[in-house]
């Protein structure tokens, strides 16, 4: 039986593609580039991303309810569509890379003591099982574990907020630099554009493509509500130059408000990004499959698996600045992203087009 992901299913999958990351790595980003304006960063990424995600996946969809790889193929010629989608599917498995590198810094800070090797190994094997049940089951797991993990955030944030207060005379002045906001966007609109680049890999499984749209469309809204709650309240608690120096600001508060939070962050930052790497797990695979034309991704879930988790183990043999690690993800973005979304986008209007003629 071929398997379907729901309207309601898919929402929680597009918020758990960003949120879990986006606590964790984005304030300290956006106050370094912008300054008391780092929540405008967010509205002004989620907001024109957001636009870009709409028309993109409206357009796939309209097309066909296939996978990329064969709309591009279709439009492009198979010789010039698998060239097209190369650099696609090269930056979506580096993120897989990153993503499970990323863990190595939070989980020294929340549980210094965990053995990183073991960590991933763990990450690794859920990574396994949940690719292998399918999209169905993440979807289902998403809707459960994405849902407590915005629920505990909000408690989180809930009790800063309440027990610390907020200095609002630490959002002054509202200036607004154009610039520092524009460059304080870029990284968070990497994140926002996920819901192009994976989600549109998923249309040949939506129950309903337009509801699709819609919840898509709502997770887009909901991420930018959390994540410029979160910003405003660490700038009023904490200030500008403070954020600018402490990476986990998120995880610091929490600490100084509720006792045990080392273990309920834990709990959630691993439900959170244990269902984002999956998602990203399963895609890449997809992708894979199409590409080569295998006809049962399974078969490639065990040595794609061993490469990832390889590569993660030899990358940390060389430590790499998170600064430059932000500043590769952007340049993936303006480099690889965004031009295949706009190059893959044109071909589908004007392939729409001159279906109508």
């Amino acid at each position: 039986m071929e398997q379907k992901t729901s309207s309601f299913q898919l929402f929680w999958i597009s918020v758990g593609l960003i949120l879990p990351t986006a606590v964790v790595g984005i304030p300290n980003f956006v106050v370094t580039q912008a300054g008391q304006m780092g929540w405008v960063s967010i509205i002004v990424a989620g907001t024109i991303i957001g636009l870009v995600n709409y028309i993109f996946l409206t357009l796939g969809c309209k097309f066909s309810d296939k996978g990329v790889i064969e709309d591009v193929q279709n439009i492009f010629g198979p010789i010039l569509g698998r060239i097209i989608t190369i650099p696609y599917i090269f930056a979506i498995t580096i993120t897989n890379l990153y993503l499970l590198y990323q863990s190595t810094g939070d989980i020294e800070v929340i549980m210094p003591r965990t053995p990183l090797s073991f960590f991933w190994i763990g990450m690794m094997i859920l990574l396994v099982l949940l690719s292998y049940k399918g999209i169905e089951v993440i979807g289902r797991v998403s809707a459960v574990a994405i849902f407590i993990l915005l629920i505990g955030f909000i408690i989180i944030t809930g009790s800063i907020f309440t027990n610390q207060g907020i200095d609002f005379d630490n959002l002054k002045p509202f200036v607004f630099n154009f610039k520092g906001i524009f460059a304080g966007s870029i990284y968070p609109a990497r994140l926002f554009l996920y819901h192009s680049i994976i989600v549109i890999q998923l249309k040949d499984f939506f129950s309903n493509q337009k509801r699709a749209i819609k919840a898509v469309n709502i997770a887009n809204l909901i991420n930018q509500l959390a994540i410029t709650t979160l910003i405003v309240v660490f700038i009023g608690l904490l200030g500008v130059d403070l954020i600018k120096i402490i990476q986990y600001p998120f995880y610091i508060l929490s600490t100084l408000t509720l006792r045990g939070v080392e273990v309920i962050m834990f709990i959630i930052w691993v439900l959170g990004n244990v269902l984002k790497m999956s998602i990203f797990h399963f895609v890449s695979l997809k992708l894979i499959r199409d590409w080569f034309g295998i006809r049962d991704y399974r078969k490639i879930i065990i040595p794609f698996s061993i490469l990832i988790l390889g590569l993660t183990l030899y990358g940390t043999q060389m430590p790499v600045p998170e600064l430059q690690i932000k500043y590769a993800i952007i340049g993936f973005l303006t480099v690889i992203s965004l031009p295949t979304v706009f190059l893959v986008s044109i071909g589908y209007w004007m392939s729409l087009k001159i279906g109508k003629k």
